[in-house]
Formats: structure tokens, sequence, C-alpha cells
């Protein structure tokens, strides 16, 4: 399920009271703030001392819009 979408299953359900929308979106909201964090992580602290070692063409700070493009791109194909 992709981001829209399970914003849109959330706010478009009719069977769901607004305590239990406004729950469901707050958790929608934290696993994006999640995901975010996580491509943080990865480009502060794994990525300058992984994959440098891995090629010599790689670099070892990446911009963290150059990682959002890779999650996006992973987020496609998977």
């Amino acid at each position: 399920m992709g981001v829209i979408e399970g914003y849109a299953n959330i706010v478009t359900d009719s069977q769901l009271s607004e305590p239990e929308k406004d729950y469901r979106v707050k958790i929608f909201a934290m696993m994006i703030v999640g995901k975010l964090l996580l491509v943080l992580l990865v480009a502060k602290v794994l990525w300058p001392k992984v994959m440098p070692q891995l090629s010599t063409s790689i670099k070892s700070n990446p911009s963290f819009m150059s990682l959002i493009g890779l999650v996006f791109i992973f987020n496609i194909l998977f």
C-alpha cells in the first residue's frame, strides 16, 4: 500500500468513527516520520561508514534529497 492510498483509505472509510479516524491518521503520520528518521540515520551514520568501502566512486556524504530519491525509487520498484 502506497502512502497516498493509505491516507485515502483512512479518510474515506465511512465505517470508522471520528476518534478512530484521528487515531489512524496519527499512527499513519508517525510511520511517515519514522521512515524519514530512518533515511536520516542512513544518511548520517551508516552511509559514510559502509558505502565508500564498497566502491571508491560512491560519495561518502550524500545529500538528504539524494537519499529521499533513492527511497522513492526503491518504493516504486518493490
